[in-house]
């Protein structure tokens, strides 16, 4: 009864780019208290009442004013994201291209992320962090930090022709560059200090840690969305893993107020070392993933009814979700106020870019 599987049904709910918006969608409506603000607003095209929304907001409410980036859900590693500019044709015929490619494509659109704190020289980055779950009975998941994906162009979001400079990965540009936690330090304390008289005012605490403290209440709220169909249970079988484990990824982009807006999750998070610095992440990674897996087993086997909690042997993971029904306990970041009234997207004839270097 104490083995362990690599594996857990159900992943399917969360891992696509539409089951992702359908889930958290679904989440919200149960939820009304849930605002999940840091989820960028999107609109599921294959459905009606998705298509009729966003020709509201496209025509009515201004959406016409500001980019978008449609998806191919089912496509992965750059492809199927297509950037749409503000006022373009292509913005204003997406209805036509859905209607025609709705036989290959079940497309959703969703909002690009105006103001986005760039990396140094100006390069467009998004984060690529990990999530795991250690048990699934009892409900156990962690956080790990990650590391830094960094675009090979400037960052210019008043240019929407040619996307490779909105991607930060499989650009074919030139060697792909990425950055190390401490280098997100660096640049996160950097950028506060250079803006504390506007960030202060909401950021009380270290801006890294701020930061940290998004990431680890936006994996708490995945599974409080999915642990219904997931993490356990499967939606297709009949089968269930009596208490499986597995390593997940999770991306996420930051934008000029520090704020964290939440891309997408993965259920294969790639692990490739073509930097010394990932084989050491990776060795971290999973000797403590496994070390924290065989400690709950060995506890349970001790008493199956004992908590399994604190956890010894966790490395850097730290808990962000635990149990289940009225015992569970979820990560909040308490205190924290996201920036409100962002501004868009700068026009060309407003672009006033401040490098850093």
């Amino acid at each position: 009864p104490w083995q362990r599987y690599n594996n857990i049904p159900g992943y399917e709910a969360w891992e696509s780019k539409e089951g992702f918006i359908e889930g958290f969608d679904a989440y919200r409506m149960n939820n009304p208290t849930k605002k999940l603000p840091f989820i960028p607003e999107t609109y599921r095209l294959t459905t009606p009442t998705g298509r009729n929304a966003f020709k509201k907001r496209l025509f009515e409410q201004g959406g016409i004013q500001r980019p978008w980036v449609l998806k191919n859900p089912e496509a992965n590693n750059g492809k199927g994201v297509f950037m749409l500019g503000a006022n373009s044709e292509e913005l204003r015929t997406v209805f036509d291209r859905v209607e025609r490619e709705k036989e290959e494509n079940d497309y959703i659109i969703q909002e690009y992320i105006c103001n986005e704190l760039t990396w140094w020289k100006n390069k467009k980055f998004d984060l690529r962090f990990y999530w795991a779950v250690a048990s699934t009975d009892p409900l156990i998941v962690l956080y790990h930090d990650g590391y830094v994906r960094v675009g090979n162009a400037v960052y210019d979001e008043t240019e929407f022709s040619k996307r490779e400079q909105h991607l930060t990965t499989h650009t074919f540009l030139a060697d792909e560059e990425k950055g190390t936690i401490d280098e997100l330090k660096e640049l996160l304390h950097f950028y506060y200090r250079k803006n504390a008289r506007r960030l202060k005012r909401r950021i009380k605490i270290d801006p890294f840690e701020h930061v940290r403290n998004q990431f680890k209440e936006i994996i708490g709220e995945t599974v409080a969305a999915f642990k219904d169909v997931t993490f356990g249970n499967d939606m297709e079988h009949t089968y269930k893993a009596d208490s499986g484990f597995s390593l997940y990824g999770a991306d996420f982009v930051l934008d000029n107020d520090l704020d964290v807006w939440y891309i997408e999750a993965q259920d294969a998070p790639g692990l490739e070392e073509e930097f010394d610095f990932r084989v050491e992440m990776h060795n971290d990674l999973w000797r403590h993933l496994i070390d924290t897996v065989e400690e709950i087993q060995t506890k349970l086997e001790k008493d199956p009814t004992a908590s399994v909690l604190p956890l010894q042997k966790a490395g850097k993971w730290e808990l962000v979700y635990a149990g289940s029904g009225v015992d569970q306990w979820q990560f909040q970041y308490l205190g924290y106020e996201r920036g409100e009234n962002k501004p868009g997207c700068m026009l060309p004839s407003k672009l006033r870019r401040s490098k850093l270097s």
